[in-house]
């Protein structure tokens, strides 16, 4: 696959995308070098997607700057790792109405300390994440 220099901007949310799907479309991200915002929402991306999707942004592969990944059932142990590699270009991360957990909540509130270019993390609407317990 040739690399795209054009494509900045990518909008497939509600599309019921889900399972193998986003292997493919991580993959096709890395040929997306200038892609700087994309809204993958309400898709059936859940754990595993989310796995294969973030890959190429956490190794700096995209320039990145906006994700927005709302309703798609990510949350749990498996996604601690790559909560806390969030790509240095990436500026808003929106997870909400996802199923954080707490945990979740707070590797994400550390990596934003740490990361100077992020600028603004969403995760309401979480059932399991109690923001009285993040610190």
């Amino acid at each position: 696959m040739d690399d795209n220099d054009e494509l900045q901007k990518l909008q497939i949310q509600h599309n019921n995308i889900g399972g193998k799907s986003f292997h493919l479309i991580g993959t096709a991200l890395e040929h997306h070098p200038n892609l700087t915002y994309f809204d993958i929402s309400y898709n059936k991306l859940e754990n595993n997607g989310f796995q294969h999707l973030f890959f190429p942004i956490s190794r700096n592969r995209t320039k990145l700057e906006e994700l927005q990944c709302r309703g798609n059932e990510i949350g749990g142990k498996s996604i601690d790792k790559i909560l806390s590699s969030i790509s240095r270009s990436l500026r808003v991360l929106n997870l909400n109405n996802n199923q954080l957990n707490e945990m979740n909540g707070q590797i994400l509130l550390d990596t934003a300390r740490n990361n100077v270019v992020l600028e603004q993390v969403s995760i309401d609407n979480n059932e399991q994440v109690n923001a009285d317990h993040i610190t």
